[in-house]
């Protein structure tokens, strides 16, 4: 975990000059050694520089080599890897801001979206998911599944995570999929059973199914009609707003580039023929 910026001590001014600012209540001014507030202090510049030079390392990599966290999920490419965007920004409401990256890379398996933190001079993953996520001010996230081949119909699937401030990553709730009967026309699923129409209260003609964090795939557990399933949605999600107004910006040369990170010498092979 991250430690705060505020500065523990005291001010070493003299009695009167203490009690004369006190009465004009502006001791929590005092400079250097300061009192203990509540406000954090700025970050200084170089530190955001490191980190962004850091960030800017780990999309070189995606650019020309099409590798994130060493594996491979495009080509290497001496001409660069478009097919994505990142945005420099405080995802998780630490303080600190993030690097997220969207990248596709031409198939389902490689189309994913990463969310990196930095901290002591090292970055880290704080999540990996498929790019279809939605954030939330409170640190929730809620990540569609890359398919939807069950039953659930119009309703997709999705998981859930909630930020850890004591690890700095994303751990997951759960997740949620559904039955929709009238979108999908199935009467009966694959185990023989019947639409629970006695669990559809609202007759709506979908039920859902919270799916524990250690689930098997097999969907043994009672399903929920509407109202409870939008009961544990506002229960994680707590009056939080949804964020919309994220910076991404294309996945570029010069993008990389104003992030401080030298661009790499690579050598690429001599195209055959």
């Amino acid at each position: 975990m991250r430690e705060g910026n505020k500065k523990n001590g005291f001010c070493t001014l003299p009695r009167v000059v203490v009690l004369m600012m006190l009465v004009m209540g502006t001791l929590a001014g005092c400079s250097a050694g300061g009192v203990k507030t509540e406000e954090t202090e700025d970050i200084p510049d170089n530190e955001y520089t490191e980190q962004n030079k850091a960030y800017g390392e780990i999309l070189w990599d995606v650019y020309y080599l099409g590798q994130i966290d060493g594996k491979e999920f495009a080509f290497p490419n001496a001409g660069g890897n478009t097919n994505g965007e990142f945005a420099i920004f405080d995802i998780d409401g630490d303080g600190y801001e993030e690097l997220l990256l969207s990248f596709d890379g031409g198939a389902m398996a490689s189309t994913v979206e990463y969310i990196w933190g930095y901290n002591n001079g090292s970055t880290h993953i704080e999540l990996n998911e498929f790019p279809s996520m939605r954030y939330y001010d409170n640190g929730v996230i809620e990540a569609d599944w890359s398919h939807n081949q069950g039953l659930a119909g119009d309703f997709w699937p999705y998981s859930v995570y909630t930020y850890n401030s004591d690890t700095d990553e994303y751990q997951e709730l759960g997740a949620v999929d559904a039955w929709d009967k009238i979108s999908r026309g199935v009467e009966v699923n694959s185990a023989g059973e019947p639409f629970p129409v006695s669990i559809d209260a609202d007759g709506d003609g979908i039920v859902y199914y919270i799916l524990p964090v250690d689930w098997d795939g097999h969907y043994d557990m009672p399903p929920i009609d509407g109202k409870d399933f939008e009961n544990w949605r506002n229960d994680y999600l707590n009056n939080a707003e949804e964020i919309t107004d994220i910076p991404f910006q294309a996945l570029s040369a010069e993008n990389i580039s104003k992030l401080g990170a030298p661009e790499p010498n690579i050598q690429f092979p001599e195209p055959q023929g």
